[in-house]
């Protein structure tokens, strides 16, 4: 069973993705950056890391985008083989070019416009947790 993070500032968006993803796993929902962070080095600490995080691009200091390349830059420091780290799906209203090329680069797994789709979401999620396929 997947543990899943959802991380959104706006509270509406939150609700709407912990009803999409709980068919696929465990929701925990946190409404900014800084609480996504203290809630994956919580979970990693405690031996329960999430398997999924669904990260808004643009919530509150930090950004989505700064919150991805710290997961990225602690899992890399742990040495985590890439097919180990926690999948990243950046959620977003933005589909400026430059701004999808920032979180590929920055190691995100899949990007995904708002409103979310829920055959984008089981797509997704059927390919970064094939053990898990719905």
């Amino acid at each position: 069973m997947n543990k899943i993070l959802i991380a959104d500032d706006e509270k509406l968006i939150r609700n709407a993705m912990k009803s999409i993803m709980k068919k696929y796993g465990v929701c925990s929902a946190v409404s900014n950056g800084k609480e996504a962070l203290q809630a994956f080095f919580y979970a990693e600490k405690t031996s329960k890391p999430f398997n999924l995080i669904m990260l808004d691009i643009s919530m509150g200091e930090p950004s989505g985008v700064d919150v991805l390349r710290e997961i990225r830059k602690y899992e890399a420091k742990k040495e985590i083989p890439a097919e180990k780290r926690t999948k990243i799906i950046m959620v977003t209203g933005n589909s400026d070019s430059d701004t999808v090329k920032d979180c590929i680069e920055s190691g995100c797994d899949r990007y995904v416009l708002k409103p979310l789709s829920h055959d984008i979401i089981a797509k997704y999620v059927n390919e970064l947790s094939p053990k898990n396929k719905v």
